[in-house]
């Protein structure tokens, strides 16, 4: 008979989802964390597909997360994609990647999460 395999439990909280987290890695998604709450002080934190993510009128505003060997930040725009390509960092389809050896400065993750706050503003305005 084969050992039973248990998933680790998913986070309920952002605290929790960092606690949970890699140790070095740690300090890096504390000091995002920070700089979102910065850029978006009334934006609602949670958890949605199983990593943090804040909203801002309900509206996803951008989410944070911690891989094997990187923490990437999701909902990202092409042209800071481009930006952060240019300065050496790992993009994907939506996302930046960083390191603690190379972490995300905190004015770029600032102009991100206050672009994203302007799109879900005229969202708004729209309807």
């Amino acid at each position: 008979m084969s050992p039973v395999r248990t998933r680790p439990a998913v986070a309920t909280t952002v605290a929790e989802y960092i606690s949970n987290a890699d140790p070095a890695f740690r300090p890096l998604l504390r000091s995002v964390r920070r700089a979102i709450r910065t850029a978006a002080p009334r934006a609602v934190e949670s958890i949605s597909y199983g990593i943090p993510t804040f909203k801002q009128y309900g509206k996803r505003l951008i989410y944070f997360s911690a891989a094997s060997r990187h923490c990437a930040i999701h909902m990202i725009g092409a042209a800071h994609l481009a930006e952060a390509k240019r300065r050496g960092f790992g993009v994907g389809r939506g996302s930046i990647q960083f390191t603690p050896e190379k972490p995300l400065p905190a004015e770029l993750l600032e102009r991100i999460v206050k672009a994203r706050l302007a799109e879900i503003a005229a969202d708004e305005k729209r309807r």
